[in-house]
């Protein structure tokens, strides 16, 4: 087992730790290796997975992931400190609206390292900040 760090390349720039798992698991026709799904290398084939026994067995697309139909997903959480009862502090509020706003969610879609929330997700998280 190995375990990768971002390293930086020549001119200082970040080398992403999910891109070298990707380029040393072409290196090891033996190996298998977790690492997110827009990494790529033309040597490495991408398993499609099932989360039961039997299927179905579904690949890693964009859509797959966003739609969370593609068994192994995981979701970056922002936790706020409120009291049970009270209220969420109106400048903190303000801004997980805004996360969660059309223009929020198009500003993470032009980051382009996660992808946007489903109207349902949106739907559900703004019912949490009442």
């Amino acid at each position: 087992m190995k375990e990768f760090y971002n390293e930086k390349a020549a001119d200082g720039s970040d080398i992403d730790s999910g891109q070298l798992i990707i380029d040393a698991l072409a290196q090891d026709p033996d190996g298998i290796a977790f690492s997110g799904a827009t990494y790529t290398n033309g040597n490495v084939k991408i398993l499609a997975v099932a989360s039961k026994d039997g299927g179905p067995f579904i690949g890693p697309t964009k859509e797959t992931v966003w739609k969370r139909t593609y068994p192994i997903v995981r979701f970056t959480t922002v936790f706020i400190n409120r009291a049970p009862g009270k209220p969420v502090e109106p400048k903190v509020k303000e801004f997980l609206r805004y996360i969660l706003s059309r223009d929020g969610q198009e500003a993470v879609l032009r980051e382009g390292s996660y992808l946007p929330l489903t109207a349902d997700l949106i739907r559900d998280q703004l019912r949490k900040l009442e």
